[in-house]
């Protein structure tokens, strides 16, 4: 109901003016699985990116890292660990992009030399809890280099409520990037300022489906829906199964929006794959290994 409102400020008359997309590639297979709806589900480390008011629920020193195969030789890694303190969680995490070789020319057209532009963030957050209340900020710092470096700091804030005693209902906000812009020669830009507002459901114990409205300073209205679906075998092993779909990217046509994953779960060993094609560029790939202390 509040998004007509707040999204006054956020406009697709921004599209292309916000750098550090790394702050925009997300976390974790899982999520990833799901579409990105992750803003009330956020109950692992990967809460560290997606909802640092989730931190309060996860119970365990866990630690969760994820590599990311993207189009062309662009590639993204991701890692995270978090620590259940006497009041509150602490979680950390780090994301790195890479966007492969690229040849630079001199000013008549020849190959001059190769270099490797990329950018990384690092993140420390801190969540506490009351009831079915939970609340947390992260502080951000990012770097970016091109053939000359840059760097900028920046914040979130987040919340999760469960709705119902049993947690079968949950809504999740964050506000995402808020700092000041980044500035690498002489022209400065903002970073990608983003607020989620989320909603996830339990229709049974081991059913999950999510919605998330996302709204960027940079890009119209966005939402995402996601889904997840755990099996329990035997060993005290669980499979689950996951879809999910953003209209992110719906301009690249064929099936790019659409997301599906798999994962497995063993005593606190988790192996997580999930499939993002991108349309005509090509399809992505995302696995992430998870372990609970």
């Amino acid at each position: 109901m509040p998004a007509p409102y707040v999204h006054a400020g956020f406009s697709k008359d921004g599209v292309g003016t916000a750098s550090s997309q790394i702050l925009k590639l997300g976390a974790g297979a899982r999520a990833a699985g799901m579409g990105n709806a992750f803003a009330a589900v956020a109950d692992d480390p990967s809460a560290v990116y997606w909802n640092p008011g989730g931190l309060a629920g996860v119970k365990k020193e866990s630690v969760s890292f994820m590599h990311a195969i993207l189009i062309e030789d662009i590639s993204y890694d991701w890692l995270a660990y978090v620590q259940p303190l006497s009041a509150g969680t602490f979680g950390a995490g780090i994301q790195r992009l890479s966007y492969g070789d690229i040849m630079e020319t001199d000013e008549t057209g020849l190959d001059a030399e190769n270099f490797t532009p990329g950018e990384t963030a690092g993140t420390l957050s801190y969540g506490v809890g009351s009831g079915n209340f939970g609340f947390g900020a992260s502080l951000k710092y990012i770097s970016g280099k091109i053939k000359k470096s840059a760097s900028a700091i920046a914040a979130d804030i987040g919340g999760k409520y469960g709705i119902s005693p049993d947690g079968g209902f949950s809504l999740g906000f964050v506000l995402q990037n808020i700092g000041g812009k980044i500035k690498y020669v002489s022209e400065s830009d903002p970073l990608p300022l983003n607020l989620k507002i989320g909603t996830a459901y339990k229709p049974g114990n081991n059913w999950t489906v999510s919605a998330d409205t996302d709204m960027p300073s940079d890009s119209a209205l966005r939402f995402s829906l996601g889904s997840e679906y755990g099996m329990k075998l035997g060993g005290g092993l669980t499979i689950s199964w996951r879809a999910g779909y953003n209209n992110w990217t719906q301009d690249l046509g064929g099936l790019a929006g659409f997301a599906a994953g798999v994962g497995g779960n063993c005593e606190g060993l988790a192996l997580d794959y999930a499939f993002v094609p991108f349309g005509g560029l090509g399809n992505t790939h995302k696995i992430s290994l998870s372990i609970d202390f």
